[in-house]
């Protein structure tokens, strides 16, 4: 596996994402809902909803308290469709909607001592409302590789855990959750380049400590 290529083609591409002016492709729904269409609104939510449910689960750290902020978000959203003036992208909008209800939740389950405690293995599942998973490897495949696969897969989950939470949580959103760095900018509050520069650390990170897992097993 190489590894780097996340530094490489992935954050480059995204850089010029960035920094296109492109039109947002939700516009055109988003004047559908404006008109009274249910439909364009319920099309939007197909689009937008594992995204969310992924982002509210990094925050609050259990599913069914993610998925009702899931549902809660979402109701914001048609409540305030009217207020978003295309002046960034549907998704960043959402997503500082998403990151502004998140927050909130967690004062209140912190207040109520709410206990958190599903483990960061949800966010592999191969359930899609949680995001891309980890593949699989095709029973069909050569049996080493198979073996080869798996004990990738979980040295990934073992070294993504011992990231520290600042980095791991943004890592997940990035390459898990699929979110722009404008977008988990918008969700966490945190300045742009910080979570640039996190994320880079942390993938510099992960890359340093699967290689000497895997240099020990050379061994």
């Amino acid at each position: 596996m190489e590894l780097r290529r996340w530094d490489g083609v992935l954050s480059g591409t995204m850089e010029m994402l960035l920094g296109a002016d492109i039109l947002d492709p939700d516009q055109e729904t988003i004047e559908q809902i404006r008109q009274g269409e249910a439909a364009a609104f319920e099309e939007l939510v197909r689009r937008y909803h594992r995204r969310v449910y992924a982002l509210t689960y990094r925050f609050v750290r259990n599913e069914a308290e993610a998925a009702d902020l899931t549902q809660e978000i979402f109701l914001r959203v048609w409540q305030k469709i009217d207020s978003f003036r295309g002046d960034a992208k549907f998704s960043t909008w959402l997503f500082q909607i998403a990151g502004n209800h998140c927050k909130n939740r967690l004062k209140y389950l912190k207040r109520r001592h709410h206990a958190m405690h599903d483990s960061l293995e949800a966010g592999f599942k191969g359930d899609d409302s949680q995001g891309p998973a980890v593949q699989i490897a095709d029973e069909s495949a050569d049996p080493h590789e198979q073996m080869a696969g798996a004990r990738m897969q979980q040295l990934v989950r073992e070294k993504l855990e011992e990231l520290p939470e600042a980095q791991r949580d943004l890592l997940l959103m990035r390459d898990i959750d699929d979110l722009d760095y404008a977008e988990i900018a918008e969700a966490t509050g945190l300045p742009l380049g910080t979570v640039k520069s996190r994320i880079h650390r942390g993938r510099a990170e992960l890359a340093r400590s699967l290689k000497l897992a895997l240099d020990a097993d050379e061994v």
